[in-house]
């Protein structure tokens, strides 16, 4: 019952592979709970400065 109690070799022997994107169902369920959509912010002006164009400078860093 404890998702701490779960081992990953348990878990993988039990998945299933579904294929293609995750996000139609994930959209899907988002709506069931709130269907209210709010517009996205708009990046830049006043509010939200662009740090730098992308691809951010951070991308470019070998680790």
């Amino acid at each position: 019952d404890n998702i701490r109690d779960v081992k990953l070799a348990d878990w993988v022997k039990g998945a299933e592979e579904h294929k293609g994107s995750w996000w139609p169902n994930w959209r899907e369920w988002l709506g069931a709970i709130d269907s209210e959509e709010v517009p996205a912010r708009e990046v830049g002006g006043d509010a939200l400065p662009p740090i730098e164009d992308a691809p951010g400078s951070y991308v470019k860093v070998r680790a």
